[in-house]
């Protein structure tokens, strides 16, 4: 399992995001990452992404594990990805899975396959 901790945390990325959006202010993106994909709940990720302005987190595995920064993510669509979460070992069981805790609370989810190649299906 390679979790997203090997990779450092996104507050290196995100000026080098921001130098790229300022230079094409005219294609209007929105900021996308991909954050919490780790069980280590001392990864601030989702905090870094949510307060560098992404509109969607990309897995969010490990929000259930800050359960106090959820009241600032409003606004962020969590991409869940349960198949993927079995197969890598965060969950044993799909039912563990933090969708229906995001959903029944009101925030906005969709639910992906994330790596459908990697997976076989």
């Amino acid at each position: 399992m390679q979790e997203e901790d090997l990779f450092g945390s996104l507050e290196e990325y995100d000026p080098i995001v921001d130098r790229v959006l300022q230079r094409y202010p005219h294609l209007d993106y929105k900021k996308v990452y991909h954050a919490g994909e780790t069980k280590d709940h001392r990864t601030h990720n989702i905090e870094v992404a949510v307060k560098a302005g992404s509109v969607r987190i990309g897995h969010g595995f490990n929000i259930l594990q800050t359960i106090e920064f959820l009241p600032h993510c409003k606004n962020i669509c969590f991409e869940k990805n349960p198949l993927s979460n079995l197969v890598l070992g965060y969950n044993a069981d799909s039912r563990e899975a933090s969708a229906p805790v995001l959903l029944g609370l009101g925030y906005a989810v969709t639910i992906n396959p994330d790596d459908p190649g990697k997976f076989g299906v």
